[in-house]
């Protein structure tokens, strides 16, 4: 080969190269996006309403509707983010934490739905929030969270921003009320009216001559869930917090068994005299639209509860109210703070934290986001437009849900709050769930619930250096 033919070889080949790279944004193994960009991907991994509806939608089997799939929030993200791909892995809520655990693990997640309570894994928000007022002005709630590893104990964490929240309500068998002869409550009703309802409502009905009682514990099925009435009861009656924060988890002081813990005690324990031989059993078969022989339910997933009574027939049975207001304390007056959520946070081995963040805000702010999880049954985190439910329920629900959610506190946390923590105290959840069914069984008194309670916390901080 001559010289000259081996030069003009060796152009064409540097051609094609310098081609190439052009082609691939500039780098080797680029592809284009048809944008003139490098094709990014953004890995969300977790679970919540993306494993309910899949992809593509699907029909309630309850309330019959369509319900869209997430198909619409990936094609509106990349219209408006044509260079980067959304990557969804969606997990059922069976074992859904060591599903996220694992995927973190093998590397290249960005985005954890419902990650705010996996504290090791999830970034401090706090920075970011504070450095978008407009954005943040239009949030209900933030998912927060005190943990050893974001830092000391006496500051709150925001570790995951809630795209849709969960309020609980209350429902009332107004048949049950109107034969007991009791009056409905107002949403200005108080916990010490609950009781009375309660108490007034169990016996033998006046008019059916059936079995009737007062209240239904909150997922009584589960020690993993029934402390939810033990936090509700904390707040409700305005007690001193229990869970006294300091620096770390070995200096904060956790009390469950002193005289102000106990009037949550005894008021759970009173309670416990007028509610059902499956609540106490941890059967939890009476569902509101079943045997209709129980006077108060709660609900934090109301739509799915308002659904489930419509399929059934009896919506028109029960009247629908907020949570009591508080009893006494500072939060005197206000509504009973619960707020359960599906929430985002960043994973804190993302190379693209900047882009995560800019998915989280588009998950909370953009139309097509918001009305994908309306659709799914969700009340969307926005100010301005939680109450799109209306299209889903009728206007008394969308006021006892907009009452709920109307004053939360900053530092609200029920996984981490001031009556619980399930991150810092090992499983405490489930404990105080343990000494809420020793009541529900009568195997012991609000002293023996309280005193287990506090016996498991002392052994756990005699672990901890």
């Amino acid at each position: 080969m001559n010289k000259s033919l081996k030069s003009l070889l060796m152009f064409f080949l540097a051609l094609c190269v310098v081609s190439g790279l052009w082609a691939g944004g500039g780098q080797p193994g680029g592809a284009s996006s048809g944008s003139g960009g490098i094709q990014k991907t953004l890995k969300i991994v977790g679970c919540g309403p993306f494993a309910t509806t899949g992809l593509n939608g699907t029909i309630d089997a309850i309330s019959g509707r369509d319900i869209p799939g997430y198909k619409m929030i990936v094609d509106e993200w990349k219209r408006l983010q044509p260079d980067v791909s959304p990557v969804i892995e969606a997990y059922p809520w069976d074992n859904w934490q060591a599903a996220i655990q694992t995927a973190v693990l093998a590397g290249g997640v960005d985005v954890i739905m419902h990650g705010a309570t996996l504290t090791d894994l999830a970034v401090p928000l706090n920075d970011r929030v504070k450095g978008d007022a407009a954005w943040a002005s239009k949030r209900l709630s933030y998912a927060t969270r005190r943990a050893d590893v974001l830092g000391p104990l006496n500051n709150s964490y925001i570790t995951g921003i809630p795209v849709a929240i969960a309020p609980m309500v209350v429902l009332l068998n107004k048949d049950i009320l109107a034969h007991y002869n009791v009056k409905l409550p107002d949403a200005n009703w108080t916990w010490d009216e609950l009781l009375a309802i309660a108490k007034a409502t169990t016996g033998t009905d006046p008019v059916t001559k059936e079995k009737t009682y007062g209240f239904q514990f909150h997922m009584s099925y589960s020690n993993n869930e029934i402390w939810k009435n033990f936090v509700n009861i904390g707040y409700g009656l305005g007690a001193v917090p229990l869970v006294q924060y300091g620096a770390n988890a070995k200096s904060t002081k956790v009390t469950y068994n002193d005289a102000n813990a106990m009037k949550i005690w005894d008021f759970v324990a009173e309670l416990s005299k007028y509610t059902s031989p499956s609540d106490r059993e941890g059967i939890d078969v009476s569902v509101p639209q079943g045997d209709l022989d129980i006077a108060i339910y709660f609900s934090e997933d109301a739509i799915l509860t308002h659904d489930n009574l419509k399929a059934a027939g009896v919506l028109d049975k029960y009247a629908v109210q907020s949570l009591p207001r508080v009893n006494s304390g500072e939060l005197r007056g206000d509504i009973t703070p619960y707020l359960g959520d599906f929430n985002l946070a960043i994973c804190k081995t993302s190379t693209q934290q900047d882009l995560a963040w800019e998915w989280i805000k588009f998950s909370t702010t953009n139309e097509v986001a918001i009305r994908y999880y309306t659709q799914a049954g969700r009340p969307p985190n926005h100010r301005d437009y939680y109450s799109n439910i209306n299209q889903l329920v009728s206007q008394s629900w969308v006021d006892a849900i907009g009452r709920g959610i109307a004053k939360i506190p900053d530092t609200y946390s029920p996984a981490s709050g001031l009556y619980s923590n399930n991150i810092s105290f090992g499983n405490l959840n489930a404990t105080i769930g343990q000494g809420i069914r020793m009541l529900l069984m009568g195997t012991g008194s609000a002293k023996d619930a309280a005193d287990s309670v506090q016996k498991m916390v002392d052994e756990y901080k005699a672990t901890l250096k």
